[in-house]
């Protein structure tokens, strides 16, 4: 079966930098979706942005990956010029397909370690090897035409 859960697509105004992200989540029962850290993640020419997603007031908060029950479609606003950006990460050039990663950890302290490290590669090997719960998605942001 393919997982759908944490993934999607969105688009974005080339000259504001205004993006909206639609995520497959499943609805929840207790507890609200929030995204505490947006950063961008861009490297090596590819433009990148990773969105750190927790379960507010639910403990523990709990993987939805095998969740396919009763989904939606969950939008998250934010801006491209005003990310988290304490990095050697390269601009984001504002002008093609911007790659989205969505990451959903309450264990991991996620933006203690992109700040020690920020590197893309370091996260997925980091998934790979189950350092880090395996509650990842991707998507893409295209221009708003």
């Amino acid at each position: 079966m393919i997982n759908i859960v944490y993934y999607g697509a969105g688009t974005y105004a080339d000259g504001t930098g205004s993006a909206r992200y639609s995520v497959v989540l499943p609805r929840l029962d207790n507890g609200s979706y929030e995204f505490p850290g947006i950063y961008n993640f861009s490297k090596n020419g590819v433009d990148r942005v990773l969105i750190h997603m927790q379960i507010k007031d639910v403990a523990p908060d709990t993987d939805l990956s095998e969740d396919l029950s009763n989904l939606i479609l969950h939008d998250i606003s934010f801006n491209l010029k005003n990310l988290h950006n304490d990095s050697p990460s390269d601009n984001i050039s504002l002008t093609g397909d911007v790659e989205i990663i969505l990451c959903h950890d309450d264990e991991f302290n996620l933006q203690k370690e992109i700040e020690r490290y920020y590197d893309t590669e370091m996260l997925n090997e980091k998934v790979d090897d189950k350092t880090v719960p395996k509650r990842v998605g991707y998507g893409t942001l295209k221009i708003k035409l």
